[in-house]
């Protein structure tokens, strides 16, 4: 059963390939007799009842369209690679299909390229986020420490400012204590004088 199945598709597959490959070309554009489309299709010997009907419901569907002389021809799996390379003409092949090759592998390449190149960018533009954020940490940082050194400073003022009021006040005291140890010296001068008097 699955042999079958392969065949079929090989065969459908060999038929979509040739499609077209040996269209007559029309010569007067103005003739109204339909195109001679040839094709082969080829399968597996034990397909061949099945093949014939698929063609002829083919004929059938597009009668009118073209003049279809579709030929069935059994083919092994092993041979129908060599029948479908051997069908291709070598121009085809080399101007077809080698040059959609070779524009595939340059894709690929310049794909490749293009995201060795974008992976560049990012690793560049995370360096540089990495270094930015280490600068914006270094800057946070300092202007804490300046913070805490201004807040250090109001405090160091402050507390400059409430040492000096208060020297200013014991300051303000010894002099009003000195000022009245003067007038108790001179109270002593003058009770010595009436002592020295006596």
């Amino acid at each position: 059963m699955r042999k079958r199945i392969y065949g079929l598709f090989l065969g459908i597959l060999c038929t979509a390939v040739l499609t077209g490959c040996g269209v007559a070309e029309k010569t007067d554009p103005e003739d109204t007799d339909p195109e001679k489309v040839e094709l082969v299709v080829w399968g597996a010997e034990e397909d061949t009842e099945l093949m014939n009907q698929i063609i002829r419901s083919f004929q059938i569907n597009y009668q009118g369209q073209a003049d279809f002389q579709i030929i069935f021809e059994v083919q092994g799996e092993s041979q129908c690679k060599d029948a479908l390379l051997g069908g291709l003409e070598a121009d085809y092949l080399s101007e077809t299909i080698l040059t959609e090759f070779q524009e595939f592998v340059h894709s690929g390449r310049q794909y490749k390229e293009d995201a060795d190149y974008v992976k560049e960018v990012i690793d560049a533009f995370n360096s540089r986020t990495d270094r930015l954020r280490n600068s914006m940490t270094e800057i946070a940082d300092s202007i804490e420490s300046i913070t805490k050194a201004i807040d250090d400073g109001a405090a160091g003022i402050n507390g400059v400012a409430d040492s000096t009021k208060s020297l200013v006040g014991d300051m303000a005291d010894i002099t009003g204590r000195m000022d009245t140890n003067r007038e108790i010296v001179e109270e002593l001068k003058k009770q010595m004088e009436v002592f020295a008097d006596f």
